[in-house]
């Protein structure tokens, strides 16, 4: 094919093919140094047919190549693919300047389009000690800026905003609620259209329960923005529990048990009408003088229960789920 196109008066083809070959070359060659071996040919082609409109694919390729390269990076063992989507970046950039509405200069926009994309994650300690501050672990790619909210609410309240189906008006009617605190910090931004991490303070808080919302517009709309949500509990109260129904309350500070401390149990039931679950109030136990709670086994064989525990006025009542299982040898 490329004999056949050698002596075209426009080399449009010619390229065409040629790239088509490099391609297949580098996608099941076995030998080593093929992926600099392709970028270098890619380049070459950019140089000897420059002005051409078709060198935009080359180009193109030639980002997909290192952006590839660059999804690779890792701080401690990648660090010299780092700022390789940047360069990715500034080729399409180059095509697409050089060589508007080419199919390169195209493929190009759309491979912009992933580079520029905003991403946000928050990752935050599911219970943390009321009067205290603490942490919040914030992953994100290309912001600068990031604005944060600290609402208060109430398990109640999170299950009715859950059960909207809409899940845009959920992040609508979490914006529309009054926050008990609002700030924004300044995140690291190196201008390498990597993903990168970093902690930031979460000022103390009294006991309760709390969104953490996250935005990267300062309006906190779910339009052209970017959002996220974070449920944590703040609380001195700590539990564990064993395979055999035991439960220990203890303060979460301290480790020491906490006496006369209020349990209560629900389990979650699934209404067939409502096609919601419903929480129903089970048995209730108090904690002796070591924190230990002896509670009974289910006779409905195997169900889902969540635990609530109150002290004084400190309360505890996760989505943690607890599994009661009971087993009768005897039953058929």
């Amino acid at each position: 094919i490329l004999k056949f196109h050698a002596a075209d008066t426009k080399p449009d083809a010619l390229l065409d093919a040629d790239l088509k070959r490099l391609a297949f070359v580098n996608e099941h060659g076995v030998f080593t140094n093929k992926e600099k071996l392709y970028e270098s040919a890619l380049k070459e082609m950019e140089t000897r047919y420059a002005g051409n409109a078709s060198v935009a694919q080359a180009m193109y390729l030639r980002a997909v190549n290192l952006r590839a390269r660059g999804t690779q990076y890792n701080p401690f063992t990648g660090k010299d693919k780092q700022f390789d989507i940047k360069k990715a970046k500034e080729i399409c950039d180059e095509a697409i300047a050089k060589y508007p509405g080419s199919e390169g200069a195209i493929n190009c926009h759309n491979l912009l389009a992933e580079i520029n994309n905003q991403f946000l994650n928050l990752e935050t300690e599911k219970v943390n000690v009321p009067g205290m501050p603490f942490r919040t672990l914030v992953k994100y790619k290309n912001v600068s800026t990031l604005y944060l909210r600290v609402i208060k609410t109430t398990r109640t309240k999170l299950k009715k905003l859950e059960r909207n189906d809409d899940y845009n008006r959920q992040w609508a009617l979490m914006a529309d609620i009054n926050p008990e605190k609002e700030w924004n910090v300044s995140l690291p931004n190196q201008q390498d259209y990597q993903q990168h991490s970093a902690e930031i303070k979460i000022d103390e808080l009294p006991a309760g329960t709390y969104i953490i919302l996250a935005s990267v517009n300062a309006n906190f709309k779910p339009v052209k923005n970017y959002l996220a949500r974070q449920i944590t509990y703040v609380s001195n109260i700590a539990y564990i529990t064993n395979n055999k129904n035991e439960l220990y309350i203890l303060d979460r500070s301290s480790g020491l048990p906490l006496a006369n401390a209020d349990v209560q149990l629900w389990q979650q039931n699934y209404d067939y009408n409502s096609r919601n679950y419903d929480d129903i109030k089970k048995e209730k136990y108090k904690s002796d003088k070591n924190g230990y709670v002896k509670m009974t086994r289910s006779r409905e064989n195997y169900y889902n229960q969540y635990i609530q525990v109150n002290y004084g006025k400190d309360e505890l009542f996760t989505d943690d789920s607890y599994y009661n299982y009971y087993y009768d040898a005897n039953q058929p």
